[in-house]
């Protein structure tokens, strides 16, 4: 039966995770990033998550999804709390130490998710249950913790001087 699943499994999946686990790798030392690269992943994660809860659950699910995810929004700085980060505010680039976080999270989603449209595609007759519309929570507020950090370290940005990245 896993051989199944794993052969059933999109190619696009199994390049969206060798992505994140290479992405994660990188984050987990000192690394470079833009502005725009914080925030593409998080955007695709919140709409996905609430486009799941929408399309698999009733409308008052969605309640439960907002709270949540803001749940997730207020964790998130915290996942900063340890983090050095300095701001080339005119490339738009952040630098950042190290952290397993980013790893963590990204494997998280991708695990949710999957589990997640596996169980859908096997067992259709799960949708708008209790047990996955847990899951489905948890997928929102691990959502909510990647915004919460880009929000956290916008709040960082704002009161950081420019630092030129290019010569240190």
């Amino acid at each position: 039966m896993i051989g199944k699943i794993i052969s059933s499994t999109p190619l696009y999946a199994w390049l969206l995770l060798a992505l994140l686990l290479w992405k994660g790798l990188r984050a987990r030392k000192l690394h470079r990033i833009s502005w725009k690269d914080t925030l593409i992943f998080p955007a695709v994660m919140v709409v996905w998550s609430f486009y799941s809860t929408y399309k698999n659950y009733d409308v008052s699910a969605i309640i439960f999804w907002i709270v949540s995810f803001a749940i997730g929004i207020g964790l998130g700085p915290f996942t900063l709390r340890n983090l050095r980060s300095v701001f080339d505010k005119k490339s738009k680039q952040i630098e950042l130490s190290g952290s397993w976080v980013p790893l963590i999270l990204s494997v998280s989603i991708f695990s949710l998710r999957y589990f997640l449209g596996v169980t859908y595609g096997m067992h259709p007759e799960l949708r708008g249950t209790l047990s996955l519309l847990i899951v489905e929570n948890l997928a929102a507020a691990i959502s909510g913790i990647f915004l919460g950090r880009v929000l956290g370290l916008y709040r960082r940005y704002k009161n950081a001087s420019h630092v030129d990245l290019k010569t240190g």
